[in-house]
């Protein structure tokens, strides 16, 4: 009883009958809260909310906080939701509720390109219709690896396994043709199944929010999910189940801002006018420059890193030795887009300063400095071969696309194929000007590709690196 009255009474003071934080010219940032004792209301309203306050001063922005109750937009399926106007439109904010630099960005990058819906078709995509929300599972699932018996069909298997895990699902529905609305939730699975001689299926698992497709939110490989290959589809449903309900412990996961509550069906779908939020009029004598008029080129180069106090490379070896980790903090290169901004025919290049290398322990450098041969061999390249979009294949301000690339690294002068997992997104930095933020993962074998001995531990621990990159692109012209 005591948590519910300290949570309606920080809501209320938090919503201040929609009262501004401060008369501002910069637009309005609306906060969609509903009034409940539910975990996700209450990390929002007691952690985060505070912050984005702090955010919205600094961005000269009116702050405004509306409990659903009284009625809620269409646009808003879930909260908390966050929401920028200005007299250009409104816009959406797609991320983690905990990222504020994001949230920073997403201001900046929609106060001169308000979000437009245009139409994003998926096909055999699984789809769960929860109250207002709707979120789809886009479910990847790799041919068939091991023991691969004569004259199998690799694609006439996933699609009966796709099927196998609608069927092991009971909230999703399996839709053929499916257009996603900007304003509903993704999350992504990918099943790996392997047969192995004795006739065993097994089946592992990965999941991925919709905000970061390089690092996974869960996965499950020691303990695969099993069965007979004359039952192999029993272990897709299995594993199907099995997921839709690590899905639902991530919705209300407080831990890295995936966390949502859904409307309710009951909930009133009102007008924005209706509840006391219309667009605001144009400032007087702005000169905001509007980035429809911004456009993006094909050719870019780098800028540096996202923020000041985020390396452009880290790395680590894969757990349990993951405490041998460090970064690198030079990086430079060059990214040429596909004809019509796609990332499909793209091309780069980029080359790290292997002299920046650091682990935070001097005499431990200077060790590494002479096991890579870096008087010989001062830069580690790396090359585009070809590029594969996983979804918004064009890029485009306020679309987050996701792509991987087959290419080839050249490290100690010795030149491996190495596929890399990443995701790239148009934004407008704090002066105005196009960049792209590009994030990006992937995993290189030291002993196997290179002859270098890892730490003490176990294998494949021990000999593999983790590769994050963080950093901005500008244009080259």
């Amino acid at each position: 009883m005591i948590s519910k009255i300290l949570l309606s009474l920080l809501l209320t003071i938090s919503i201040g009958f929609l009262q501004p934080i401060k008369a501002a010219n910069g637009g309005e940032l609306l906060i969609f809260v509903q009034t409940k004792d539910h975990p996700v209301s209450k990390d929002f309203v007691e952690n985060v909310l505070p912050q984005i306050r702090k955010v919205a001063a600094q961005q000269d922005l009116e702050i405004k906080v509306k409990d659903i109750s009284d009625g809620v937009p269409e646009m808003i399926t879930s909260t908390p939701a966050i929401v920028f106007q200005n007299h250009l439109g409104r816009s959406l904010y797609i991320g983690r509720y905990k990222l504020l630099n994001k949230i920073k960005t997403f201001i900046r990058t929609v106060k001169r390109l308000p979000q437009q819906q245009v139409d994003n078709v998926k096909h055999d995509v699984l789809v769960w219709e929860n109250e207002c929300a709707t979120i789809y599972t886009p479910a990847k699932i790799t041919p068939l690896a091991g023991a691969i018996p004569n004259g199998f069909d690799q694609e006439k298997f996933i699609q009966d396994a796709l099927k196998a895990l609608d069927q092991g699902m009971d909230v999703y529905a399996l839709h053929k043709e499916f257009n996603a609305k900007r304003n509903f939730r993704a999350m992504y699975m990918a099943f790996y199944p392997y047969l192995s001689e004795d006739g065993k299926l097994s089946v592992s698992t990965e999941m991925y929010s919709q905000f970061n497709c390089v690092i996974p939110i869960y996965k499950r490989f020691e303990t695969p999910f099993e069965g007979s290959w004359a039952d192999w589809k029993a272990a897709f449903a299995a594993a199907g189940k099995a997921m839709q309900e690590e899905l639902k412990l991530q919705l209300v996961n407080l831990e890295n801002g995936d966390a949502m509550l859904p409307v309710s069906r009951k909930t009133k779908i009102v007008a924005w006018e209706t509840i006391g939020l219309p667009l605001p009029l144009p400032p007087k004598g702005g000169n905001m420059q509007v980035a429809s008029n911004i456009k993006l080129g094909r050719k870019w180069k780098m800028d540096g890193p996202i923020a000041s106090d985020v390396p452009v490379v880290n790395f680590s070896f894969m757990a349990p030795v993951d405490y041998y980790s460090g970064e690198l903090t030079k990086l430079l290169g060059e990214l040429t887009l596909g004809k019509g901004n796609l990332l499909t025919g793209s091309v780069a290049s980029f080359a790290v300063d292997m002299s920046t290398l650091t682990m935070g322990d001097p005499s431990l450098d200077h060790h590494l400095a002479d096991l890579i041969l870096l008087a010989d061999h001062p830069e580690a390249k790396y090359t585009f071969k070809s590029v594969e979009s996983v979804n918004n294949p064009q890029l485009n301000f306020g679309s987050l696309s996701q792509f991987t690339v087959a290419g080839e690294i050249e490290f100690m002068g010795i030149k491996v194929p190495l596929d890399v997992v990443a995701q790239i997104e148009p934004i407008l930095n704090e002066a105005g000007q196009a960049r792209l933020q590009v994030f990006c993962s992937f995993n290189m074998r030291l002993q196997q590709n290179f002859g270098l001995e890892g730490p003490d531990g176990p294998q494949p621990a021990a000999d593999t690196m983790v590769f994050l990159l963080n950093f901005l692109l500008k244009p080259a012209a």
